[in-house]
């Protein structure tokens, strides 16, 4: 299995658990906040979504996305209509994934020892982040682990 490969299947299995634990929240908490500055369930859900597009077009243009996202100020009315439209963007993603690792191969243990280290990494991180004050800083950082990374904030959905 190549590595591009390795983290393709991270990414599914990261999706897999994380639809397990987001559909496990009850309605009536999707819009909880643990502080007034803090995402609501529900908002993060969303955020973590929008990321597939968002490091897709990354990935494709090689820096930065400054452009406007398709999730814009769309309005979802529940998980399942979130999940449907983001579905094509994540597609697309894992193919972008496969594409660049075809043209610059990253060995498998490389990507194994990456996914090891940065799970102690977002430990650290993800405890920070919901015993501190909510900054978008650390959150888009905690993102960025989440969706390329495969960790579940301890949470442990087989």
């Amino acid at each position: 299995m190549s590595g591009a490969e390795l983290l393709c299947l991270n990414l599914t299995e990261t999706r897999r658990r994380s639809i397990r634990i987001w559909r496990a929240i009850p309605l009536a908490l999707f819009d909880l906040r643990p502080d007034r500055e803090a995402m609501s369930c529900f908002e993060m859900v969303r955020h973590v979504l929008e990321a597939d597009y968002l490091y897709g077009q990354m990935l494709r243009e090689r820096r930065s996305h400054s452009g406007d996202s398709p999730f814009g100020d769309r309005h979802f009315d529940d998980l399942n209509a979130a999940l449907a439209f983001a579905n094509p963007y994540r597609e697309s993603l894992l193919e972008t994934v496969l594409v660049v690792g075809r043209r610059s191969e990253i060995p498998s243990q490389s990507v194994a020892a990456i996914l090891a280290t940065s799970a102690r990494l977002v430990t650290s991180s993800c405890e920070s982040h919901f015993t501190k004050q909510f900054t978008p800083d650390r959150c888009c950082s905690i993102c960025v682990w989440l969706v390329f990374h495969g960790h579940q904030s301890g949470i442990s959905a087989p």
